[in-house]
């Protein structure tokens, strides 16, 4: 973590949210202690005078979108009161009608939604951004990684990446 800090305050960053996984089935995790463990991360960094400021969040699965309380979400959200956006896990397997609802579920809770690295789920230009179009439409964004623009998970995860930048959609 420290090195990843000092890459990032390297190239200019002064500011990061860190998002461990949320209602993952293989990574349990317990939400009410992120700002905990951010604070300790914080203390390091401060300790070694990396000028990087830290903030709670979270990637939340999509299984867990229904299943979380409105204050579990307050905890791992971003934005100001009255704009809050959560960071919405796509399933690497490809968008379908389960991740649709995780979207709406989210939405009923009063939270907008990011969709975290959508270029890297299956079939996503085949048929995956038809199914996000309702989602699109109400207000949710699209998030591409720089891995995947850089080829990292392959070509067609970098294609799909480029596509997405290149058509404004992310």
């Amino acid at each position: 973590s420290l090195d990843h800090a000092r890459r990032l305050a390297g190239d200019g960053v002064h500011e990061a949210v860190v998002t461990p996984h949320v209602g993952h089935p293989q990574f349990p995790l317990d939400v009410s202690s992120i700002a905990a463990r951010t604070e300790r991360l914080q203390a390091a960094l401060d300790a070694e005078r990396i000028p990087l400021r830290l903030r709670p969040g979270g990637e939340l699965h999509p299984s867990a979108a229904a299943r979380l309380r409105r204050d579990d979400l307050d905890r791992i959200a971003q934005g100001p009161e009255g704009a809050r956006w959560v960071l919405l896990e796509v399933p690497f397997s490809g968008v379908d009608r389960a991740f649709v609802a995780s979207c709406r579920a989210l939405r009923r809770q009063g939270f907008a939604v990011v969709i975290a690295h959508p270029e890297r789920a299956a079939g996503l230009l085949d048929d995956g951004l038809r199914l996000l179009e309702p989602e699109l439409a109400a207000g949710a964004l699209l998030q591409v990684n720089v891995c995947s623009l850089l080829g990292d998970h392959g070509d067609e995860v970098r294609d799909a990446a480029r596509w997405l930048v290149g058509q404004r959609m992310a």
